[in-house]
């Protein structure tokens, strides 16, 4: 359902994934959809996609977005929130495993 949004930004996002409790398969009908992108498409830019998003599922869609540097930088950092999401259950909606993983430099 969210895929489709994101399609307009084709290279422009490298990365992108669902995460937290949809992820999980743990959500409730009034969950947000917690969704990480990596690329050069920031929040300003997706915003209008999102919003479309939101009123075709009923709920709140967070997108926490990052530069494919920042991403790096964080990492490297050991930003906790970036490590617990990472960690964490992921359904992606653009690139898999292999592409976060060459992202994050590994």
């Amino acid at each position: 359902m969210l895929e489709p949004m994101l399609k307009p930004f084709g290279n422009k996002i490298q990365s992108a994934f669902i995460y937290g409790s949809v992820a999980r398969i743990r959500d409730h009908a009034i969950s947000d959809v917690d969704v990480m992108v990596i690329g050069r498409a920031g929040i300003a830019d997706l915003s209008p996609a999102l919003r479309k998003a939101e009123d075709r599922l009923g709920r709140e869609v967070c997108v926490t977005a990052y530069s494919p540097q920042e991403f790096r930088e964080k990492i490297k950092s050991r930003d906790h929130f970036l490590a617990a999401v990472l960690r964490g259950r992921k359904q992606f909606l653009k690139g898999g495993q292999s592409d976060l993983d060459e992202l994050a430099g590994q």
